[in-house]
């Protein structure tokens, strides 16, 4: 059982990264809309990058906006305040199957 208050477990893959394991709970993987903008750029000035070129998806987690990949070049911006690698992580396959389509 998870008692550190985590909805994710951190796991490496084969290369040592770590990517987290989803436990039940909402997440959307969704285009970006007009009124997301604001959340994006919140999202690029925690992290201290750029927002993403080109179109972008978003993951809402429970109904907040906590990452967002450029469909382009696959670069992420993230909420580094919570556990979002597993977000992310579902960005990245997202944004694959639609580079690929």
């Amino acid at each position: 059982m998870d008692t550190s208050g985590s909805n994710a477990r951190r796991t490496p893959d084969a290369r040592g990264r770590r990517y987290g394991q989803l436990e039940p709970e909402s997440i959307t993987i969704r285009p970006v809309r007009e009124g997301d903008v604001p959340a994006v750029e919140l999202l690029a000035e925690l992290e201290g990058r750029p927002i993403p070129p080109g179109p972008l998806l978003l993951a809402e987690v429970e109904g907040a906006i906590e990452a967002a990949i450029g469909l382009e070049g696959g670069e992420t911006v993230a909420n580094p305040f919570s556990e979002s690698e597993a977000a992310v992580s579902l960005l990245d396959v997202r944004a694959a199957q639609l580079r690929t389509a």
